[in-house]
């Protein structure tokens, strides 16, 4: 049987849509970047590219910002999950799936 292993970190709920897709860490070069179904870990300044990858997401996981920053608006806007605040954000790479619960207050990390 497989080791499992999972984290649970608080979080910010921007949306109150929940979602889950296997982490995608996103760091200034957007180029060649497939974010279809994955959920974005973002963890620092990131320029306007993120858009076009926000258009083919599961969601977003921002480590800073508030409600009326850039990414958490686009989020509200596109209908899609989306989380913030959440400064343990590093402790999610690696993990097999990233659930985003905003009902929760949470981000659920597993590793299969």
């Amino acid at each position: 049987m497989p080791d499992r292993r999972s984290i649970r970190l608080t979080a910010v709920a921007v949306t109150p849509i929940p979602g889950a897709g296997s982490p995608l860490v996103v760091r200034h070069d957007l180029a060649g970047v497939d974010a279809v179904g994955r959920v974005l870990l973002i963890s620092g300044t990131i320029g306007p590219g993120v858009a076009a990858l926000m258009t083919k997401c599961a969601g977003l996981i921002c480590k800073s910002g508030g409600l009326t920053a850039h990414i958490p608006i686009l989020a509200r806007e596109m209908g899609l999950p989306c989380l913030i605040g959440v400064s343990e954000i590093h402790r999610l790479e690696g993990a097999t799936l990233v659930a985003l619960r905003p009902h929760e207050s949470a981000v659920i990390g597993v590793w299969l």
